[in-house]
């Protein structure tokens, strides 16, 4: 006896809720990611305008520099309308060239070195050099703080790092730049008499 083939396939109701199930299903998905993405763009934005909202509020003046044989102390004061954190601070001689040194959380820095050297001129002990340490530098609003640096003693083969007193050639004349935590620098300019 012979059975004829009858087609086989889901009924148009199966099909309906199938199709339903996988439009929600890639529809939640959708809105997932793009809700995801939301997020990270929203967090950026906010991120950015609090720093921008951060650096403008942040201001602060270099009031003095004293310089004896082996450091300098700079007194800053915030006039700003934010607590003043310190990233680093650079100081340098003019001509530039003279002394370069870069101080931050991670230690002294030789600047007037090739690439190359520069591991080999830097000294990666911070709180040597620094007093207070400078990323513990806080002053807050209307206050004036100070941060003595003591110049590094960098090993054989670096330029040398020592101030010196006012020549003809202005040898002794040197530049300071803070810069606060949110982005600003101020500078200051002084000549060093022995």
């Amino acid at each position: 006896m012979y059975l004829p083939r009858r087609r086989v396939g889901i009924s148009e109701l199966t099909a309906t809720v199938l199709l339903i199930a996988i439009t929600l299903i890639a529809g939640f998905a959708v809105f997932g990611y793009v809700n995801v993405q939301a997020a990270s763009n929203e967090s950026q934005l906010g991120a950015a305008y609090a720093g921008n909202v951060n650096y403008l509020k942040e201001r602060f003046v270099i009031a003095q520099m004293i310089f004896a044989s082996g450091s300098v102390t700079v007194y800053v004061y915030n006039n700003g309308e934010a607590a003043l954190s310190l990233a680093s601070i650079e100081v340098y001689g003019s001509p530039r060239s003279s002394m370069d040194i870069l101080y931050n959380s991670t230690g002294a820095f030789e600047l007037n070195v090739a690439q190359d050297q520069l591991k080999e001129c830097s000294e990666t002990t911070p709180a040597t050099y620094e007093n207070p340490f400078i990323t513990a530098f806080s002053d807050p609003i209307g206050s004036t703080s100070s941060v003595t640096l003591t110049l590094p003693s960098f090993p054989a083969g670096c330029p040398p790092v020592a101030f010196s007193p006012q020549s003809d050639s202005a040898s002794g004349a040197y530049s300071v730049n803070v810069i606060g935590a949110y982005g600003n620098v101020v500078n200051s300019y002084q000549v060093y008499l022995d």
